[in-house]
């Protein structure tokens, strides 16, 4: 049996080849990865989520990062397998030392080198399984949507390649619509555009893999490519993406299913705002009986005052555009209500937009364009009047 002294001995030896230096320990105990405090990587990765479109400075930092973390681990690899080359020779140093204190020692020489080399085994795996649980975390930090927290995983670990996380991540959640957001919100703070080029070809391929191409990440997804340009010679076709899923809404819109569209303009206002124009150009485009009974809904359907403000805006237009077609009074009167309705909330709510109310003014201007020559006032009279029957 393998005395107890001897094989601590030799498993501190061991240990000892593949662990850091004095330096590097240091560094790591005051929170050092990769030769940089790791307060540092935080602060570069809350500045890449904060900054919108590619930096010349964000790429530097990023790339000088990825470079320093790439010596590192070279450094190590390098270290474990000179300890391994080493590792014969020095048993044998060891064993003929020892052997001077108890000559029976000299026999153990082939299982003390199986168990040290079982050991240097175990650490190589240690620090392969601590890759891997780097990139896990990683991925749980994106689906978590703790974003910076993953930025700082993908700055140091090597050979991350960008488009691999992405189908790693979207084969388990692909289906769900909010993680695939999560997923483009991750890859629009990448500080690299060639690492946001690799992402963004995988993620075209993925949202057509599964419907997602015409469903609300397309959108997001339109949107963000377009912050690249075309310099990469990467330019997806919208129409493809974010004009599929306007198509479909405008289809749910006319026929008063507004729902999803409201989910979505509450949980993504910026990205809502980019497409409002072209979603409510059907009303213009298909002006009907059937909807304008719809339209009229859908501006109350909205979460934001500046969307209903929007909606309100569109409805009108057409109504004055199509005014000879029907007869207006009673939808002008309901719009009417809305629309004193929220300019009410506007007047008491402190955080209202100035350019919201501003905007509200321009839409009750609308309610004088029609051949009645009433004014909005007189519609929220009469609605005051009719209310019961209408």
């Amino acid at each position: 049996m393998l005395p107890k002294a001897l094989y601590a001995l030799l498993l501190l030896w061991g240990i000892s080849q593949a662990a850091p230096t004095n330096s590097s320990a240091m560094s790591l105990a005051l929170g050092g990865v990769c030769g940089e405090h790791y307060d540092e990587i935080v602060a570069a990765a809350k500045s890449w989520l904060s900054k919108k479109g590619i930096t010349k400075q964000n790429e530097e930092r990023y790339a000088q990062l990825k470079e320093r973390c790439k010596q590192a681990h070279e450094e190590r690899a390098n270290k474990l397998a000179a300890s391994n080359a080493s590792l014969p020779g020095s048993m044998r140093s060891i064993v003929v030392a020892l052997s001077q204190l108890n000559g029976t020692l000299s026999t153990e020489l082939n299982t003390l080198q199986n168990t040290v080399q079982k050991q240097h085994g175990e650490l190589e795996s240690a620090w392969a399984y601590g890759v891997q649980l780097q990139r896990e975390l990683l991925l749980t930090n994106v689906e978590s949507d703790r974003i910076e927290r993953a930025l700082v995983y993908q700055s140091i670990l090597q050979d991350a390649s960008s488009a691999q996380l992405v189908a790693d991540s979207y084969k388990y959640h692909g289906a769900n619509g909010k993680m695939v957001a999560r997923l483009l919100k991750f890859v629009r703070a990448l500080p690299a555009r060639a690492e946001r080029v690799e992402a963004y070809r995988e993620l075209e391929r993925l949202l057509t893999s599964n419907g997602q191409d015409e469903r609300f990440p397309a959108i997001i997804f339109s949107q963000d490519v377009k912050e690249l340009g075309d310099q990469d010679g990467y330019k997806p076709n919208p129409e493809q993406f974010e004009g599929k899923t306007i198509t479909r809404w405008q289809a749910l819109l006319v026929g008063g299913n507004f729902s999803e569209i409201a989910l979505f303009a509450r949980d993504y206002p910026t990205y809502y705002k980019s497409i409002e124009s072209a979603l409510l150009d059907i009303l213009e485009a298909n002006w009907t009986m059937e909807v304008l009974e719809q339209a009229i809904l859908f501006p109350n359907a909205l979460p934001h005052p500046e969307q209903r403000v929007s909606a309100l805006k569109a409805v009108l237009e057409a109504l004055v555009k199509y005014q000879d077609k029907q007869r207006n009074d009673l939808y002008l009167m309901k719009l009417a209500r809305e629309l004193a309705k929220l300019e009410q909330y506007l007047a008491t709510e402190p955080g209202a937009a100035p350019e919201t109310k501003e905007a509200l003014g321009a839409v009750k201007g609308l309610f004088s364009q029609f051949s009645y020559q009433r004014d909005f006032p007189t519609y929220v009279e009469l609605y005051g009047i009719f209310k019961t029957v209408i």
